[in-house]
Order: C-alpha cells, then sequence, then structure tokens
C-alpha cells in the first residue's frame, strides 16, 4: 500500500496590477539635505550635498511607492566626484519617509571605491544602522547594474557587471526585513562634505503594485480584491481597513470615489481551515493634493492625512502634538483635547471655534473636528502655542515646522 501528500495550498488574490497612470519620480530632500534630480535622454541625474557631519540620513532621494512584493532594476554609470568616502548612492526600499522611524534596506554604492554596503534600518533605532560590506563586489567598475527584489519580509539583490546580460549574488545576497507591505521603492545621493555630488543611473525598471499617479477628489477607482481557493476550500475573507467616506463594498471589490485629498490604504485577508496565517492584500490611493509634515527637516509620519479646508491646513492632533514633545490625552464625556508641553496646557473641544491655553480663551481659525476616527486641528495654532515657527511650502506641499 502507498500512500500520497498533495500540499494543500493557500488562498490567492486573482486581480492582476492595477493600471495607474504614472507617478514619475517625487523628490525628497531629508534634514539638511539639498539636492534634486535631472531627467535627460533616458538618463537620471540625482544630485545632492549637506553639511559636513550631519549623518547618513541626510539624503536627496528620489521615490515611487509600491504595495506588496516588487522587483526593481536599475544602472548606475558614474559620479561627478570620486574624491570622498562620504559620498554614496543608495537604492533602498523604506516602509516611511521618516527615515529615523522606518524600517528599511539600503544598498550603498560609495563613489571614491566603488564598495558596497549593505544596510538595515529598524524602528527605533533612530540614527544608528547595522550594515555590512559586500567584500566580493567591492572595487568593481562602474557601470553595475542591480536587481532588488521582495518577496515577503525577505529582500534579495543581484549585481551585474556586463550591462544586464548575466547576473550574480554575492556572498551575503539577502536580508530579512519586517517592514510594513506598502514602501517607498528609491534611489538616494549622500554628500556630506559641503561639496554637491551626482550619481547618474540609467534603465530603472520597477515591477509591482504601483501606487501611481494622485487620483481628483471625486474620482472614482474600482479596488479588487478577488481571490479564489485551488482546492476550492471555504475561504474566510474580510476587509482589515476601515473604509473611508466615499467607499462602497461590492463583494470583493471597492468602489472608491474621495471626498477629501489624502492617503488611503485599503487591506484585504484571506484564509482557509488549513492555514494559520491568512493571505494578505494591500493596496493604497493616494488623492490629490498629498500634504507633507516635516519637523526640523525631518518628515513627520502619520496613519491619516492632514487636508486643507478654507484656506488651513488640518493636521491630526496627536501625531503634531507628540512629535512636538507633547503629552496628549482625551477626555471622552466632554469631547475634549488636552496638549500638556512644560508649562503650557491647551485644552480643545471638538467643534469650537476657541480654545483655552494656559485659562486664556483664544479664537481658532477653524474649529478642531474628528474625521476617521482622528482629532484635527489647524496646524499654525497648535505648533505657534508649543513654541514652534510653521512655514508652508508651496513647490513641495509641505508644511515645515522649525
Amino acid at each position: 500500500m502507498s500512500f500520497s501528500y498533495k500540499l494543500n495550498s493557500a488562498p490567492e488574490f486573482t486581480a492582476p496590477y492595477r493600471t495607474v497612470n504614472d507617478a514619475g519620480w517625487k523628490v525628497m530632500n531629508d534634514g539638511s539635505a539639498d539636492g534634486k534630480i535631472i531627467e535627460e535622454n533616458g538618463r537620471i541625474a540625482i544630485r545632492s550635498v549637506c553639511p559636513a557631519g550631519e549623518g547618513n540620513l541626510m539624503k536627496t532621494f528620489a521615490y515611487k511607492e509600491v504595495a506588496g512584493d516588487f522587483e526593481v532594476h536599475l544602472r548606475i554609470s558614474g559620479f561627478d566626484s570620486t574624491s570622498y568616502d562620504s559620498d554614496y548612492f543608495g537604492i533602498m526600499a523604506s516602509d516611511s519617509l521618516d527615515l529615523y522611524n522606518a524600517n528599511f534596506f539600503e544598498e550603498r554604492h560609495f563613489s571614491n571605491n566603488n564598495n558596497i554596503l549593505m544596510v538595515t534600518h529598524t524602528k527605533g533605532q533612530e540614527k544608528s544602522t547595522t550594515s555590512s560590506w559586500a567584500g566580493d563586489i567591492n572595487g568593481k567598475s562602474v557601470p553595475i547594474d542591480f536587481i532588488i527584489r521582495r518577496t515577503g519580509n525577505v529582500i534579495e539583490y543581484w549585481y551585474s557587471l556586463n550591462e544586464g546580460k548575466t547576473y550574480e549574488q554575492t556572498s551575503k545576497p539577502r536580508v530579512t526585513l519586517n517592514a510594513d507591505d506598502i514602501m517607498y521603492v528609491v534611489f538616494c545621493m549622500t554628500a556630506q562634505k559641503e561639496i554637491t555630488n551626482t550619481a547618474y543611473v540609467e534603465d530603472i525598471t520597477l515591477i509591482g503594485e504601483l501606487v501611481g499617479k494622485d487620483i481628483q477628489k471625486g474620482e472614482m477607482v474600482e479596488l479588487d480584491f478577488s481571490v479564489s481557493d485551488n482546492e476550492n476550500d471555504d475561504i474566510e475573507f474580510a476587509f482589515t481597513s476601515e473604509l473611508p467616506e466615499g467607499a462602497l463594498r461590492d463583494g470583493q471589490k471597492i468602489y472608491f470615489t474621495p471626498a477629501r485629498e489624502g492617503e488611503y490604504v485599503f487591506r484585504a485577508s484571506a484564509k482557509d481551515k488549513y492555514h494559520k496565517n491568512p493571505t494578505v492584500k494591500t493596496l493604497k490611493v493616494n488623492v490629490s493634493p498629498i500634504i507633507y509634515l516635516k519637523l526640523n527637516g525631518i518628515h513627520i509620519s502619520s496613519d491619516v492625512s492632514p487636508y486643507i479646508e478654507n484656506d488651513r491646513t488640518m493636521v491630526p492632533i496627536r501625531v503634531i502634538s507628540e512629535s512636538l514633545g507633547a503629552k496628549v490625552d482625551w477626555i471622552g464625556d466632554t469631547k475634549t483635547v488636552v496638549i500638556v508641553n512644560g508649562d503650557t496646557k491647551i485644552e480643545l473641544k471638538i467643534d469650537s471655534k476657541s480654545a483655552n491655553v494656559n485659562g486664556e480663551e483664544i479664537s481658532l481659525d477653524a474649529p478642531s473636528v474628528i474625521q476617521q476616527s482622528r482629532t484635527f486641528m489647524p496646524v499654525k495654532f497648535v505648533s505657534e502655542q508649543l513654541g514652534w515657527k510653521v512655514r508652508w511650502n508651496q513647490e513641495y506641499y509641505t508644511v515645515e515646522i522649525g
């Protein structure tokens, strides 16, 4: 008598990648870095400079967003300057634009000797990183082609010295990174000697569930979470993220017509009785204009997006207050937010057009409100009451505090 065993497969999401308009490469300068990208004849120059001694997280980077597994190909073809050992080009995958509080992987290619450093950073490491030299690729001359691939929590990379005809892996070809399923795929430049340097990049291809170009308020998109099981097992299916205003569910699909700007994440899970862990699919939709927050040049992450209403920028009060060092409490009985920072105490009631600051009533440009289960208030008021200056950067749609 013989027995055969067939592995039972988990449910699979079957919809193809969404068809989206290309968002282009969005550019951000982190901290004191100052730079830009220039696209010309299929080649991209990424240029940056920052003060000496500012640290490895001060960089100019260009990014696109992708949900889930991905693969990126690119070629680094050279640098303007090969004089300094602190200048390098990087390929990065990060789950936040706030690099101090992100989980990220970075392959750093140094301009002066073509050495390669593999770097990981986990949330909570702040300025420190974990790194190792890829010794068997060091000293190779540009151009060098790279492939970076994410599969679940594993990130692998390959390199080619013959313009992509054949690829090899080093003795340290992969890292494990417990990152969010939405990541910013980045190429970046760091130059720390107060002298501008430029890296040249070609043949960039990003394959995956791209977030794509921002859509407009009132524009409808279809989000397909169709799922199947090869053995036709019963499937437990659920949307695991709160559906925002304007989202309608139809079976395993969502039709989303956004009512306001912001970043919207949709997640669904599916499992059968033979698998402990569910299969998860995530999609993200960005609705223009996306508003960013920076504190002393560093991006502030938030699980809900700021928005503009009646020419006032409204921000999630807990995120901004705690980033500025304040403590925030919620008094449910009176629907009051209490913010304390040193000798300053601010009390705000939902929908009120005034706030109490150290016992004095002060008028607000706009009342605090609840959106997406979060309390929002004007960023200018709370920042200035906590002793910070606020500036609006129109070019990058960024609130700059500092």
